[in-house]
């Protein structure tokens, strides 16, 4: 997995646009932390990422047990 700092990864970008950006799967996190934040996981971290979609959310034994 690639973790990278993205200049698009800001509130002044979704607010302008919608959408946060396209990093094409890939998180993409706010320059101002990157470096931090990579550091912090890099030896073995597990990152938990969805969109909370309904059909999603009703039907996850990860999330409902």
């Amino acid at each position: 997995m690639v973790i990278q700092g993205a200049g698009y990864a800001n509130e002044s970008f979704i607010h302008a646009n919608g959408f946060l950006g396209r990093s094409f799967g890939c998180p993409a996190i706010p320059k101002s932390i990157s470096t931090k934040l990579i550091n912090k996981i890099k030896k073995g971290n597990l990152l938990f990422i969805y969109y909370p979609d309904r059909k999603y959310l009703n039907g996850s034994e990860i999330i409902n047990g």
